[in-house]
């Protein structure tokens, strides 16, 4: 079967946030960015999860433009998610300012520096594309 994959799950890996360690400089980059007609364009199932402690984004704004532009084309097959206990990267909040020990929690611990479900949800959720 030929199919697409779009899954956005906004996060970054720990090697990326020592890369980019400024969130507050990523956050104003994008500040203006209108992203209405990307979504126009989808056709592939649409994963989107997102952190409700995100200081990257408005979790909630950026959810209702996801939600109302899918629903005002006529999409079914995507499906969104907001984790009350999550960064903009679906950690644990706990790990928001910890940036410079990230990399070393996430060796220590592996995947339970992730939100609860988050992982369990990417995998059903892939486990049940058509």
């Amino acid at each position: 079967m030929d199919w697409g994959i779009f899954a956005i799950t906004c996060y970054r890996t720990a090697s990326t946030l020592l890369l980019y360690p400024s969130r507050g400089l990523a956050s104003n980059l994008n500040a203006d960015a209108n992203a209405i007609e990307g979504i126009k364009t989808m056709t592939v199932p649409f994963l989107g999860l997102f952190g409700e402690k995100d200081q990257n984004v408005d979790v909630y704004e950026s959810y209702k433009v996801y939600d109302e532009t899918f629903k005002a084309m006529g999409k079914e097959n995507y499906e969104l998610k907001i984790f009350s206990d999550a960064t903009h990267e679906l950690l644990k909040s706990k790990y928001q300012d910890q940036e410079p020990l990230l990399l070393i929690h996430s060796f220590l611990i592996g995947d339970k520096i992730y939100t609860s479900d988050f992982l369990d949800t990417l995998s059903n959720w892939i486990k049940n594309l058509p």
